[in-house]
């Protein structure tokens, strides 16, 4: 099991700044962290993962990892919405670990990939 640590991922400028997430909230089943760099708590973005062990009932792992970006009205300076993004990630117990982590590599890979970012990030859609 993972300690609770800063989390570094770069942001979507042209030239990718490294941006630091502080934990908020650690536990086996949700962590969270913010990025402090504004002034304003409601203005930070924020990371999550949750996640699900197997039970008598459901015999899957499960993970998602989250983020949520607030979109603040520049002349207000209110949060006027917020831009969210999800990521699922169902184990079987039964899976190879070669078939996890060819999923993993996948989705991940996936998320880089410039035709299917674009239909995601941009709501591009693709056509035949």
């Amino acid at each position: 099991m993972g300690q609770a640590a800063n989390v570094v991922l770069h942001d979507g400028a042209g030239t990718p700044v490294a941006v630091t997430f502080t934990p908020v909230k650690a536990s086996p089943e949700l962590s969270v962290w913010k990025d402090r760099r504004l002034a304003k708590f409601a203005y930070w973005p924020e990371v999550t993962i949750s996640t699900e062990l197997p039970t008598t009932k459901r015999n899957t792992t499960r993970a998602q990892l989250r983020v949520a970006v607030p979109v603040v009205d520049a002349v207000t300076g209110l949060v006027t919405d917020t831009i969210r993004g999800s990521v699922d990630f169902i184990v079987p117990q039964t899976a190879a670990a070669s078939d996890v982590n060819n999923a993993y590599a996948w989705l991940t890979n996936g998320l880089a990939n410039a035709l299917l970012k674009s239909a995601m990030r941009d709501c591009d859609p693709i056509i035949g």
